[in-house]
């Protein structure tokens, strides 16, 4: 079959048949229905003062043998992070519209996205999970940050769910692979992506609807008692690192992007990550 190793070629295949995407489908139906009816990433956590883990105490949940995106510490105290994430990293991104909340829109992401790492892209080529599985809500979900509501719910609700691409496949040449086109929503490649300057909160338990919204209201309210701009008042980012699997001592992180100048160190080097 077209899509086994070698037989690609230099030729761009032609659109999956039915047979082969129904094919895919059962081969991964069983993983991605399970782990993308929770709706959470694939990590494994470690406390974070011990050695190896990443982010320091008080910071990012670490991503355990998983690629995760690299980031310096520009600074921080008890309640955010400021943080510099490199440019030029690839993410495979799901957009998901008309969803009824956070939780529902990453679990459908979530589904689109594992598809892709499973073989359903352009090279047939099956990458590792990697962490965290971001969700950003944008700005008609987030009646909750302007006291509308009391939940990530909204008609017309958009969000991105992404995986960040293995470093290995972004080393290749032409790097990872386009996921395929052939049905609504799917999946699509956003490569290279610029240096991305957020301030981050963390905080434990499961990222629900009502939950994302409360701390991303917390960390508002933070950033701006510190002068802070807010890049984007009505739009923020959910970072998960934990399997479904692990039900205690999670991980999770909200952000807002802030601008550029947010991330020019004031004093001393960053801590890179």
């Amino acid at each position: 079959m077209w899509w086994e190793e070698g037989q690609l070629g230099s030729v761009r295949p032609s659109l999956p048949t039915n047979e082969f995407i129904a094919a895919m489908t059962v081969r991964t139906w069983a993983r991605s229905l399970l782990v993308a009816a929770l709706g959470v990433g694939c990590a494994v956590a470690r406390p974070l003062d011990e050695p190896g883990a990443s982010g320091g105490v008080g910071a990012s949940g670490t991503c355990g043998s998983l690629d995760c995106p690299r980031y310096d510490v520009i600074a921080g105290n008890d309640g955010y992070e400021i943080r510099k994430y490199e440019a030029g990293v690839s993410w495979a991104v799901a957009r998901m519209e008309g969803m009824d909340g956070f939780e529902a829109a990453t679990t459908a992401g979530f589904k689109e996205l594992f598809l892709y790492i499973s073989g359903v892209n352009w090279g047939a080529r099956r990458m590792a999970m990697t962490a965290p599985v971001r969700t950003r809500v944008l700005s008609s979900t987030t009646q909750g940050l302007r006291g509308e509501s009391e939940s990530a719910e909204g008609s017309g609700a958009v969000f991105e769910v992404g995986f960040m691409a293995p470093y290995a496949e972004q080393a290749r040449e032409g790097g990872p692979p386009a996921p395929f086109v052939w049905a609504e929503p799917h999946a699509r490649l956003s490569a290279d992506e610029p240096a991305w300057c957020v301030g981050v909160r963390v905080f434990g338990g499961w990222a629900t609807d009502d939950v994302v919204v409360r701390e991303a209201a917390i960390l508002a309210d933070d950033l701006r008692a510190d002068d802070l701009s807010v890049d984007a008042a009505d739009t923020f980012t959910v970072l998960q690192y934990n399997s479904p699997y692990e039900t205690t001592d999670r991980t999770t992180e909200v952000a807002f992007v802030l601008p550029n100048d947010a991330c020019v160190p004031k004093d001393g080097k960053p801590s890179t990550h």
